[in-house]
This record gives structure tokens, sequence and C-alpha cells, in this order.
């Protein structure tokens, strides 16, 4: 069951989350937890993981970017959702550049398209976990395998396909975006382009 926390001290928003997800919580596909402060979104993190974050910017207790700068200093690959109604700013623009999966604008206008982008954000949760999950078995295979030619050329297969695999879901995400999906990766334009191109994506 994927687990998102949602940040957020006006009641109406909680209750919002609370009403559009009830038949998925009731379903039990999805664990949805709101709290109205910094705090106690802090308290809840160091003691579970969450597949998604949503934070309001303006909190009683501290700032939406401040949070999102602890949380991804404890997790790097922390997929989070800025709610803010100065998407513009140009402390949001920076923090898109730290990690920040994208921004949404309150009020809400559209229902679907907020379910919309909270869907993609846990894609790429899914996409972070299942190359994590290539990673410990590739290395566990590395562990126990001799460093016979032919084993080596099968790891080197399997980090292909990973990287390949990884690649092809964050654009996938980004819709294609190479801007978007290198700032997501953490490596430049040109040097996403040129893996890209090793993969035949390109």
């Amino acid at each position: 069951m994927e687990k998102i926390l949602v940040v957020d001290d006006d009641p109406y928003t909680l209750k919002l989350f609370e009403k559009l997800f009830r038949e998925r919580i009731r379903q039990q596909s999805i664990d949805i937890t709101l709290v109205s402060s910094g705090n106690a979104a802090k308290r809840l993190f160091l003691a579970q993981i969450y597949n998604l974050i949503l934070m309001d910017q303006h909190l009683s207790d501290t700032n939406g970017l401040e949070l999102l700068l602890w949380m991804r200093g404890e997790r790097p690959r922390q997929v989070a959702i800025l709610m803010t109604g100065f998407a513009e700013t140009k402390e949001v623009i920076e923090a898109l550049y730290k990690g920040l999966f994208t921004t949404l604008s309150k009020p809400f206008k559209n229902l679907e398209t907020l379910e919309a982008v909270m869907e993609k954000g846990l894609e790429l949760d899914r996409a972070y976990c299942e190359i994590k999950r290539l990673r410990c078995a590739i290395e566990m295979r590395n562990d126990t395998e001799t460093k016979e030619e032919e084993q080596i050329s099968s790891y080197q297969e399997e980090m292909a396909i990973c990287e390949s695999c990884y690649f092809e879901r964050l654009l996938k995400i980004t819709d294609g975006n190479i801007v978007a999906a290198a700032r997501l990766s953490g490596i430049s334009p040109q040097d996403l382009m040129l893996r890209l191109k090793h993969c035949g994506l390109s």
C-alpha cells in the first residue's frame, strides 16, 4: 500500500484530501496521513517511509521549502509536491532545482489535475524503488559470483538494462521534458542527452 503524507494547516484542504481519496482509503489501496504542522510531519517522516509528500508553503511553525530541504537531507530521493498560491516565486523555482517534484497552485480548481499530478509523483517513487531493487539484485549477484568474463558481461548487460529502465521511466514521468528529467536525475541536460543516446533512447 502506497503511503502519502499531506501537511497543511488549512482544515478545508485536509478535509478535501480526505474526501477525495475516501474510497481508495476504504479499499486500502492507498494510505493518506493528514497533519497540520511541520513538527508533526517531521516526527512521522522519521518514523516511516512515505511514497509521496504534499506540503503547504505557509505553515504555522515553518514553511514548505524549509521542510522540503530538511526531508531531502534525510532522504535525498523523497518525492515531494509543494502547494502554494505563489508558484512562480524565486524560492519555489530554486526548490525545483533542489529536488522538489513539482508545485500545485491553491485553491485547487481542477481535482482531476490534482489527482494526475499526485499519480505522477507516485510513479516517480515507483521508478526509484524499482531502480533500487535492480541495483540491489545486481550487487548481490556481483558479491556471490566470480569475475569470469561471461559473468562480467552479464553484469554489464544488467547495469545497462537498469539504466535504460530508469531513463525510460524518467522520460515518461516528465512527458519527455529533458530539462525536467535532468533535474530529477541530478545530472545536466547535456549529460542526460549523452546517456539517452548511449541507451538508444534519443
